[in-house]
């Protein structure tokens, strides 16, 4: 069920934001694991439906969202991924959708 509601999500947003990109700001090896800092940006084109989630609709505005910057640490054995997390204090989903309505 996670897996389709995340596939769902994407979906979503791919369809507001078709334009949207994962733009990749550092990658480095530490403690063991790696570290990504990264965000997201895309031009808001079309509504945003979030009626599922208590939300409602967040119309097109038709403005380039840079979302804010977060991090993630990734576990890696041979050349697999065997974990990522978020790390804490890393911005998250509530300045995700800030972004969208300023």
């Amino acid at each position: 069920m996670l897996i389709s509601l995340h596939a769902d999500g994407c979906h979503l947003l791919r369809s507001a934001l078709p334009d949207l990109e994962h733009v990749v700001g550092e990658v480095r090896e530490e403690d063991g694991s790696v570290l990504l800092i990264s965000h997201f940006e895309g031009t808001h084109e079309n509504d945003l439906d979030q009626s599922a989630m208590g939300m409602g609709v967040f119309p097109a505005s038709g403005k380039r969202i840079v979302f804010p910057e977060g991090s993630a640490r990734l576990s890696v054995r041979g050349d697999k991924i065997t974990r990522l997390e978020q790390v804490p204090g890393s911005r998250g989903i509530d300045d995700f959708f800030a972004a969208l309505s300023a």
